[in-house]
């Protein structure tokens, strides 16, 4: 941040106060916008990067054009920051739900039976919790693999070598 020395009066010593960017007086005078300061900003450029929003997005919510929020960020790397930091956290989410489905979860399920008369009252009532395991995907466990360590499971060039064609379509007798 910028440091501008002000002075109220001459006969009293200059203050240093920390001067305005002016990113946040144009946001905060833009239309529709309401004095927003710049831990406001920031905060909502977490928002927007964590909702799976882009730069595009996050200018709407400020209310600027994305030139202006592309100056924004020249002057203020904190904002670019907060956004990375909220896209991050998308990112993170994706990745352990892929864990989760390449590597197989349980689900929880419930059956109910009743056991009715025949005039249609109830006798027994029966709940039965059980588990569900859904298999991992071998698809997403072979791209995963490959995407973390390339050197053990990347794609690998097959050998050529001779090929060997066998004729099924002769009997015994035939060879």
């Amino acid at each position: 941040m910028k440091l501008v020395k002000a002075q109220r009066n001459k006969t009293k010593p200059s203050k240093t106060i920390a001067k305005i960017p002016s990113y946040v007086k144009k946001v905060s005078s833009s239309k529709g916008a309401i004095d927003i300061s710049r831990k406001r900003i920031y905060g909502l450029a977490f928002v927007v990067g964590a909702k799976g929003g882009d730069i595009k997005d996050l200018a709407k919510r400020l209310g600027v054009t994305q030139y202006m929020l592309s100056k924004y960020l020249d002057e203020d790397e904190e904002i670019g920051k907060a956004f990375g930091r909220g896209v991050d956290m998308v990112r993170y989410r994706v990745e352990q739900a892929m864990v989760k489905r390449a590597c197989g979860f349980k689900v929880p399920r419930t059956t109910t039976s009743t056991v009715t008369d025949a005039t249609g009252k109830i006798i027994t009532k029966t709940v039965v919790k059980t588990e569900d395991h859904i298999l991992g995907d071998p698809g997403l466990q072979k791209w995963f693999l490959s995407k973390r360590n390339k050197e053990r499971y990347g794609d690998r060039e097959r050998e050529s070598g001779p090929l060997v064609v066998i004729n099924m379509d002769k009997s015994d007798e035939d060879i």
